[in-house]
């Protein structure tokens, strides 16, 4: 018998999700949306390696991972609002702290028309 196959190793993943309701159209040009992605990795303490641009008509999508940690900065033209979701799991070497992530939102993107939602995943209950 098997018996480590019904331990947990799964590790806890958390994840932030920020609402942003308006987004400025400056935000669209490519210089200013690189700057500022670079700056939530930056202050978010992640080492960009791997970071993949996705620009068209409808939205900019630009997405950092690792198998630690995900983040991804949406920015939706049409309607001027965008999402950022940060996705790390328990112990990544990054900055974790949600009132952090909450006010980086703020100052990146110059609003209080926004919310952040957090979930856990692999959490015993």
């Amino acid at each position: 018998v098997f018996e480590e196959i019904n331990t947990s190793i799964y590790q806890k993943k958390t994840i932030y999700m920020a609402d942003i309701c308006y987004v400025n159209k400056t935000y669209f040009d490519s210089l200013v949306y690189s700057k500022l992605f670079n700056r939530l990795l930056e202050r978010l303490e992640i080492k960009a390696k791997n970071i993949i641009i996705q620009d068209n008509d409808e939205l900019i999508n630009v997405v950092q991972s690792n198998q630690n940690i995900c983040i991804q900065m949406t920015v939706y033209k049409k309607n001027q609002t965008a999402m950022v979701i940060y996705k790390f799991i328990e112990g990544c070497k990054s900055l974790t702290e949600l009132r952090l992530f909450d006010n980086l939102i703020l100052e990146l993107f110059r609003t209080r028309k926004y919310r952040v939602e957090h979930l856990v995943l692999g959490e015993e209950k």
